[in-house]
């Protein structure tokens, strides 16, 4: 028979140790097997009173007796007596069946089980963010597919009239837009879903796929934006937003606004002005100091600039120190992303229904949409920081928001930087809110 023996702790994280032993009657209770077997044991090639050696084992008398063939005396053979050391249970299913299934294959006559006794606040997880403008593939394509790809940093095709990104909902820039990426990758264009003018998602038949293609991809990720500096001619006031026309009332006048087009849409002004004039160089002491106030982002590629005098805009235009500059920014590196389903409540299971359950949704998160999990789970809250420099790191964060903590803060455990697939930032990162 069993004997369930069960061991718990007071706290609210308790384990529970159940221990499944094995005992045995004495001999002397045991039923008194005759001399003489039941006719339906009896083989007819042998004798009456000959006894094999196997028929006084205890396994025939409790065990092979009832399910072994022993016609067949190749399949009676010694079991080899389980082992008294208490090892745990192999994993099974929320099912009564699974457990009774995990115990009879068990290979001891001791088994221990542990089972921690969960805090709510452990089970929460956290919503995603997905990065505005970007339109999720339909449903058929998520269907269609069991890994995944994402892929940004690509760059837009721009309106020769216009100067600006050309509209995604055409056929021909999404078609184009699939045609560059599956170039990338050396897949069919039908296996990728555009999401902006500067980012895809990529279908593949298994993850092991997806992954074989993100590191097969490393070698050709480098692309050149055409980031060039250029005089600013005022538009009408009618084709003009209201941010560009404060800006532009502020200055002394047009001639001293520097405009910069075909910027990477994810850079920053601190990039633009740490890349055009280097800080401790001639162009920094020629044209800086400058700060937020003489910058404007018009559109996703360009941005103006505003400049002491109208003097130095012409210097910047003949400067091939500032050319240069402006093409190195624009020499980036498209970032790949893992992808997968994301995962929605889909009832209870198991016994006394449990276990909760979830199923496949049709939604898919990138890596970095959703914070670390043991990150998230230690701390409260988190937030979300994007439009950050590439060159940012855990302690630069920590050094900004120490004046407003009344702690000190833990550099290493209460941020967390989103990293591409080849451990470039991108920008973005998770961290812990303040407390005063």
């Amino acid at each position: 028979m069993f004997c369930l023996h069960a061991l718990m702790d007071n706290c609210c994280c308790a384990k529970r140790f159940f221990t499944f032993s094995t005992y045995h009657e004495p001999r002397s209770n045991l039923r008194h097997v005759p001399a003489v077997r039941d006719s339906r044991f009896i083989r007819r090639d042998v004798a009456p009173g000959d006894v094999k050696p196997w028929e006084n084992s205890f396994e025939y008398e409790w065990y092979f007796r009832d399910v072994t063939d022993l016609d067949n005396e190749m399949l009676v053979k010694p079991s080899k007596p389980k082992s008294n050391a208490m090892l745990p249970l192999r994993p099974h299913g929320p099912n009564i069946e699974d457990f009774l299934e995990a115990a009879h294959d068990h290979p001891s006559k001791y088994m221990t089980m542990e089972k921690m006794v969960v805090h709510p606040d452990s089970k929460r997880e956290p919503r995603p963010i997905f990065p505005k403008g970007r339109k999720p593939p339909d449903d058929n394509f998520v269907n269609g597919y069991k890994g995944f790809l994402y892929v940004s940093g690509l760059v837009p095709e721009i309106d020769d009239v216009t100067g600006e990104i050309k509209d995604f909902d055409a056929p021909l820039h999404k078609q184009s837009i699939s045609e560059t990426v599956a170039k990338l990758f050396g897949v069919n264009a039908l296996h990728v879903a555009p999401t902006s003018p500067t980012s895809a998602f990529v279908g593949f038949a298994s993850k092991l796929d997806a992954k074989h293609a993100m590191i097969n991809c490393e070698n050709s990720l480098s692309v050149k934006h055409p980031t060039k500096i250029e005089r600013y001619v005022e538009a009408p006031e009618d084709k003009m937003s209201e941010a560009e026309r404060a800006f532009v009332s502020k200055v002394p006048g047009p001639d001293s606004i520097l405009k910069v087009t075909g910027l990477p849409p994810n850079s920053t002004s601190i990039e633009l002005f740490e890349t055009l004039f280097p800080p401790g160089t001639k162009l920094d002491a020629m044209f800086g100091p400058l700060d937020e106030d003489d910058y404007l982002r018009i559109s996703p590629t360009t941005a103006l600039i505003h400049l002491a005098s109208a003097d130095l805009v012409s210097k910047a235009l003949k400067s091939n120190g500032i050319a240069n500059n402006a093409a190195i920014l624009g020499q980036r590196s498209i970032q790949v992303f893992r992808a997968k389903r994301e995962r929605v409540f889909d009832g209870w299971t198991g016994f006394l229904r449990s276990y909760g359950k979830s199923k496949l949704g049709n939604r898919l998160i990138v890596t970095g949409e959703v914070p670390p999990h043991d990150l998230f789970l230690s701390h409260h809250d988190l937030m979300h920081i994007s439009g950050l420099p590439p060159n940012v790191t855990l302690d630069d964060l920590a050094n900004f928001f120490q004046p407003f903590s009344s702690d000190r803060r833990d550099v290493y455990g209460s941020a967390h930087i989103v990293r591409c697939s080849r451990g470039i930032p991108t920008g973005s990162a998770c961290k812990k809110p303040n407390r005063r």
